[in-house]
Formats: structure tokens, C-alpha cells, sequence
């Protein structure tokens, strides 16, 4: 089987298990650095599916770095898993989170012909405001030196 079939049929074994995720996040929001549930979810999913998972990364206790493979060139997907105070995953974060989640366990089915890392940042805070949010605390302690590509989905009400 050719990659983009093994991870086209990983995506689809895997999305059913995701949108439940999806969804548990959505009934479980946590603002800014209190990220316990989502934390858990995310990157116990991972730890489960053979990641190296750590937790607790750059300082936050709900902030997690998880790899998968050997050397460069490293993905890094981000997940962004904190809610609006007020309106909940209104900005659709407990989707972002999964889907990087899911692509990551797709990926990780190639093993040992993956070329490259794969690597999963939990970045919570990102509600907080401009510039103080996990993704400046994950950049500022060097989380992402020697990233080759950082990348994430963000939910629209619209195509483009």
C-alpha cells in the first residue's frame, strides 16, 4: 500500500474516535493554563499510539510536547485546547486540538518509513492575549528550534 493510502485509511479508522474527543473537549471547557481535561484527552491519546509524550513543557503545567520518529525534518502540529471565558470552544479550539491530534496518530501509522518527526505541541492560553499566550512560551524556551514546518487548522464559517 502506497503512504497516502495507509494514512488516508488511518485518517478514517482514527475519525470516529476523534470527533468523540471533539466533542468531550467541547463539553469540558477550560480557559487559559487550566487545561487539565484537555491535556489529558490529547496527550494520553497520543502516549497510547506510541508517542513520546512530555508534560508540563515551557513552564505550563497543561502545555505538552509529543514526537513520533526519527530526525529532520519535524512537523510540528499545534493544539491549541483553551476555550473563551464566556462562550466555551466558540473559536473552535477543541477542534484545531483534534485535528492535529488526528493527523498525528494518521501519520504515525507509516513507523519506520515515515520520513521524518512528527511532533504535536499543546499550546494552551492562546485566549489570553496577544504575544502571552502558550505558542510565545513554547517559541521563547526553543520548542520549536529546528522545526522544519509548524502548521495548524483553524475552523471557518466559510470556505475560501
Amino acid at each position: 500500500m502506497h503512504h497516502d493510502s495507509r494514512v488516508m485509511a488511518a485518517l478514517q479508522e482514527q475519525l470516529a474516535a476523534a470527533w468523540d474527543i471533539a466533542r468531550s473537549l467541547h463539553e469540558h471547557p477550560e480557559v487559559g493554563y487550566t487545561e487539565y481535561y484537555a491535556a489529558r484527552q490529547l496527550a494520553g491519546r497520543l502516549a497510547e499510539n506510541g508517542f513520546d509524550v512530555d508534560l508540563g513543557v515551557a513552564g505550563m503545567p497543561t502545555a505538552y510536547r509529543a514526537t513520533f520518529g526519527r530526525t529532520a525534518p519535524v512537523v510540528a502540529l499545534m493544539a491549541e485546547m483553551d476555550a473563551m471565558p464566556e462562550t466555551g470552544h466558540s473559536c473552535g479550539h477543541n477542534l484545531m486540538a483534534t485535528a492535529s491530534l488526528l493527523a498525528a496518530l494518521a501519520l504515525s501509522r507509516l513507523g519506520d518509513a515515515l520520513p521524518g518527526r512528527i511532533m504535536v505541541l499543546g499550546s494552551p492560553a492562546e485566549e489570553v492575549g496577544e504575544g502571552s499566550g502558550g505558542k510565545a512560551l513554547l517559541v521563547s524556551h526553543g520548542y520549536l528550534d529546528g522545526v522544519t514546518a509548524a502548521m495548524q487548522v483553524h475552523p471557518a464559517e466559510s470556505s475560501y
